[in-house]
């Protein structure tokens, strides 16, 4: 009898470990099959495209995208970028798209988060004229950011559609990744 258990022991272990490792390709899979349609999306932009474990990070910079003296607004010229992306995005059916804005002063004062807040519901209004619908998306702000720096203004986060309420959860509780290097 101990031996049967200690059998199914190891069989259940070695299945779930090829499980993991199964996700972790499909995730890899999933990255390498989007990166050029997005690299695409971005060139000639100031936008930067980062491949994570699990998603993309698209960083969109204050410099040439918001207004210096309206922090919370769009600059015109950055509309045509935003609306280059979005249609990009809006193609691919099977990812969501998380938009955290970020405000550009390190302390975090209501001001900046206000600020913060805004800057995300500007890149989210200009992706959803673009046709990506509000259950494909959300965003938020996150207020001041010391380790993502002043210059970031917005990161744009993409994830597969079923794994958009899981980044969502872990992003509101620890805003801190924006960092990426």
């Amino acid at each position: 009898m101990r031996k049967l258990w200690v059998f199914l022991t190891l069989s259940l272990s070695l299945m779930f470990a090829s499980a993991v490792l199964a996700a972790d390709k499909k995730a890899a899979k999933w990255n390498l099959s989007r990166l050029p349609v997005l690299q695409e999306a971005v060139a000639g932009t100031t936008f930067e495209l980062h491949e994570l474990e699990d998603a993309l990070l698209i960083k969109v910079y204050a410099a040439g995208t918001f207004k210096p003296e309206r922090p919370e607004l769009l600059l015109p010229s950055a509309l045509s970028k935003v609306g280059q992306l979005g249609r990009h995005l809006a193609a691919d059916q099977e990812l969501s798209i998380l938009v955290l804005g970020m405000s550009a002063e390190q302390k975090n004062s209501i001001k900046q988060q206000e600020i913060s807040h805004a800057r995300a519901k500007s890149l989210a209004s200009i992706l959803r004229l673009n046709k990506i619908s509000t259950v494909r998306m959300q965003a938020f702000g996150v207020g001041a950011s010391p380790q993502a720096g002043p210059e970031l203004a917005a990161s744009i986060l993409i994830v597969p559609v079923n794994e958009l309420p899981t980044f969502a959860a872990h992003f509101r509780e620890t805003p801190i990744f924006l960092a990426h290097e």
